[in-house]
């Protein structure tokens, strides 16, 4: 249980405790992962297909490299954003721990931190004395200061890992939808229209080009960028690192193979 600040009517600063120290996710961070897990599958999903076209590589390979990158990278990224939140609040409680150590055993060493650290800010010695010693006053004030700005951690407030795993199984099921989309048209044009097969290559590149812009223009609402321009930005990085990928596979099954 943490101390919040704020005012009360005479201007004093008041400490209020609080019963909830994590930090809380909002809709906008919900939709933040699903734009970012489907961003990424697309770009990835792509890349991979645009390297095994380069490489002449025959449609059934194309879709067994295909879908099983999909796979894991969909369900590694879903885990890597849940075990980087649990990882974050096991560093916390340690600095926490740490911390609480310091101020018991050498409450002095730390007002000296904290003072040196408003020093640097611009803060006249005496001054960052002062300040140091009134925030050393409030235990649960001073570790934290003592966290975010000796060890560098801004956020001192523990992620909920519940709300963690549920932004990292929606980034699963992004990355993995959108990250079909270039697939889809090597499993349903051999089968299905098998006189543009030829043009398999450039139906999937059309296909992912308009799913990088919709999500590129999609992710503007977290920009200054205009849609228009963002969805055209992320089209022309997705389609550099495409190149890339086409011509490094081209250029193996020329001098490897």
């Amino acid at each position: 249980m943490g101390e919040e600040a704020g005012l009360n009517n005479s201007g004093k600063v008041k400490y209020s405790k609080i019963e909830d120290e994590t930090e809380e996710f909002t809709f906008g961070d919900f939709v933040k992962a699903f734009l970012f897990g489907a961003l990424d599958g697309l770009l990835m999903s792509f890349a991979i297909v645009a390297g095994a076209s380069g490489g002449q590589l025959e449609t059934h390979v194309i879709l067994i490299i295909g879908f099983s990158n999909l796979i894991s990278n969909s369900v590694s990224m879903g885990a890597g954003e849940f075990l980087s939140s649990k990882a974050q609040n096991e560093f916390l409680d340690q600095a926490r721990k740490r911390e609480e150590w310091h101020i018991q055993n050498n409450r002095s060493a730390g007002v000296d931190d904290v003072a040196e650290i408003y020093q640097e800010r611009g803060v006249s010695e005496s001054d960052a004395r002062t300040i140091a010693k009134s925030i050393s006053k409030y235990d649960d004030l001073f570790v934290e200061t003592l966290i975010s700005d000796e060890l560098g951690v801004p956020n001192c407030q523990k992620v909920d890992e519940s709300e963690s795993l549920k932004e990292g199984l929606l980034m699963l099921f992004s990355f993995a939808l959108f990250g079909s989309f270039p697939l889809w048209p090597f499993v349903i044009i051999p089968n299905n229209f098998t006189s543009l097969e030829p043009s398999i290559f450039l139906i999937s590149s059309v296909v992912t080009a308009f799913g990088i812009f919709v999500v590129g223009a999609c992710k503007s609402i977290y920009s200054a960028r205009g849609w228009f321009f963002s969805g055209l930005e992320t089209i022309m990085v997705g389609g550099s690192c495409s190149l890339l990928a086409y011509e490094a596979g081209y250029l193996l099954s020329e001098y490897l193979v």
